[in-house]
């Protein structure tokens, strides 16, 4: 509609190769948002667009030595306005790490058990793009049930 311009860049990279000689997965990703507005008011025109932040990244470490897994993950977003004339202070910028944890209780039938922590610092001053607060930290178990892991896959 010719309302705004939104330009990017996207990287993302991963370490599966370490996988079946360590254990281990590194993974990232980072995305840049460049945005103008086009149209509107001229307190409007040139601004950046509402709930859109600049930057987003995220990383997340994982090794499975043996039957057990472990993560931890990191999720960063850049401060954002909420309104189109950026007049407002913007919406913080965020961090928030989550953690986890899952073992293989049985083979055959796979069954795993999973501990997932998010927000582990307990971050209560995150807040949602709308402005609204984010939850505290939230703990998930989850137990999780399938045929056997084919032989020689990289499941644990």
């Amino acid at each position: 509609a010719g309302k705004a311009l939104v330009t990017g860049l996207e990287a993302e990279a991963a370490t599966a190769p370490l996988r079946v000689a360590l254990g281990l997965v590194l993974s990232a990703s980072y995305t840049l948002l460049v945005t103008e507005n086009l149209r509107g008011s001229p307190e409007e025109v040139g601004k950046e667009l509402p709930f859109r932040p600049r930057h987003r990244l995220f990383a997340r470490a994982a090794i499975a030595p043996g039957p057990a897994t472990f993560h931890l993950e990191a999720h960063r977003v850049s401060a954002q306005f909420e309104d189109a004339r950026n007049f407002n202070p913007p919406i913080p910028s965020a961090l928030v790490w989550n953690a986890g944890a899952s073992l293989r209780a049985l083979r055959d039938p796979d069954v795993r058990v999973h501990l997932e922590v998010r927000n582990l610092l307990d971050d209560r001053t995150l807040q949602e793009p709308l402005g609204g607060p984010l939850p505290g930290r939230m703990v998930m178990l989850t137990v999780r049930a399938g045929p056997p892991a084919a032989e020689g896959s990289l499941d644990p």
